[in-house]
């Protein structure tokens, strides 16, 4: 392949329903693109900076999906419910990625605007942080998002 077909760079977004997956993957798009988008079909292919290809993959949450998912994901980006923190299907698709060669995976907090006391906030993003850096990498990333606005 020339350089300008070469494989997209897939980013593989997990988590459970209602966590902000799409929404997450429309404010990428309007990032990279500077469009709104306003029907997102998955996969969505988007060019970035004019050359590379990024593609966003909405991963199902059902085991075969994680396992194809896990093969061909560059990057995951897990969306966490910090009410929640870890679900099953999150250990299960973290399992399925060390399988087949573990890509770049960061996490995302979200609904951190629950969150009353700022104390205990702040007590749930170290303790999040150092549970999934030992169950990932201590190089994995985590961010936290609250109040994401899709307009």
């Amino acid at each position: 392949r020339s350089k300008e077909e070469s494989a997209p760079y897939v980013v593989v977004v997990h988590g459970p329903p209602k966590v902000g997956k799409s929404l997450l993957i429309k404010c990428l798009v309007k990032h990279y693109t500077h469009n709104t988008p306003t029907d997102i079909t998955n996969p969505i292919t988007i060019i970035a900076d004019g050359q590379r290809r990024i593609q966003f993959v909405e991963c199902p949450n059902n085991v075969n999906g994680m396992i194809d998912a896990a093969k061909y994901a560059d990057a995951v980006i897990f969306l966490i419910d910090s009410s929640y923190e870890f679900e099953v299907e999150t250990f299960e698709f973290l399992d399925l990625l060390k399988v087949h060669g573990m890509p770049e995976v960061m996490a995302v907090l979200t609904y951190l605007d629950c969150f009353k006391d700022a104390g205990k906030l702040k007590n749930e993003k170290e303790d999040f942080t150092d549970n999934f850096k030992t169950q990932v990498s201590e190089t994995a990333e985590v961010f936290c998002l609250s109040r994401l606005d899709h307009g």
